[in-house]
């Protein structure tokens, strides 16, 4: 029963990440003639969603299973949605005033360590720097967005 308790918020965002899927396949093909559609990225992002989702609610029912175990959640583990919220906002704020790349790189690595363990910083930061480069050349490239940057 405990296990079902923690998956109900993952079961309501898998619902509503599959209710915008189906919204953004509703919007046509995601490629037209060999070019991108205004459907390509809401049908990528709904993918994702569904995708975690998914991930979150296996987790959760996981999770709930070595709770009735025994096992007590982590310090961490306890206010995993707290860190994450925080971290999403301070992202929001400063994304404008110190850049993309700057922002983003500090917003995947808080995601990073509220996930994982406090070990290897250094290849974490890494892994962030790259994720945060590689959403850029897929932003500025793909789609021609400008981002924020220090000196614009």
């Amino acid at each position: 029963m405990q296990s079902m308790k923690k998956a109900v918020f993952p079961l309501l965002l898998l619902l509503f990440s599959t209710g915008y899927l189906v919204t953004a396949r509703g919007l046509g093909p995601s490629i037209v003639d060999g070019r991108l559609s205004p459907s390509f990225f809401p049908s990528i992002l709904g993918t994702l969603a569904v995708l975690l989702s998914i991930v979150l609610v296996w987790r959760a029912l996981q999770e709930g299973m070595a709770d009735e175990d025994g096992d007590a959640p982590s310090g961490i583990a306890r206010y995993r949605v707290l860190l994450i919220t925080v971290s999403t906002a301070l992202f929001i704020l400063v994304f404008q005033q110190i850049g993309y790349l700057f922002s983003a790189t500090a917003y995947v690595l808080s995601i990073i360590l509220v996930f994982s363990d406090r070990g290897k910083i250094p290849s974490k930061f890494l892994m962030a720097l790259v994720t945060a480069l590689g959403a850029y050349l897929l932003f500025t490239q793909a789609f021609n967005v400008r981002l924020p940057g220090l000196w614009s």
